[in-house]
């Protein structure tokens, strides 16, 4: 098998004003409408596969501008035309502004 993806972690900061709906656990509500995210995290050289006789995983690990470290784990089935992916964050930085991070691909 052979995948070809890009993957990004990014965020937007959050909507805290006190007028109308905060942004929270289950609402998404950039701050002063933002239509762009910033990049969350950056890709370190560390890479790593395994193949067994069913799957192909790949652990990609991410560093934020905290220092904080994120792990994507892709998941390639061989005999399922689907890709899953599990995203680890450890912890997202508390700060006075909050962060929605998301997941491009």
């Amino acid at each position: 098998m052979q995948w070809t993806f890009n993957f990004d972690l990014r965020y937007y900061k959050s909507y805290q004003e006190d007028e109308g709906q905060k942004s929270g656990a289950y609402i998404f509500r950039p701050a002063n409408n933002t239509m762009d995210s910033e990049r969350y995290a950056v890709r370190s050289e560390s890479f790593a596969s395994y193949h067994g006789g069913f799957i192909q995983q790949f652990i990609i690990s991410y560093y934020d501008h905290f220092g904080k470290r994120a792990v994507v784990k892709v998941i390639a089935y061989e005999k399922r035309p689907y890709i899953t992916y599990e995203v680890l964050l450890n912890g997202i930085p508390t700060t006075s502004q909050g962060m929605e991070v998301t997941v491009n691909f």
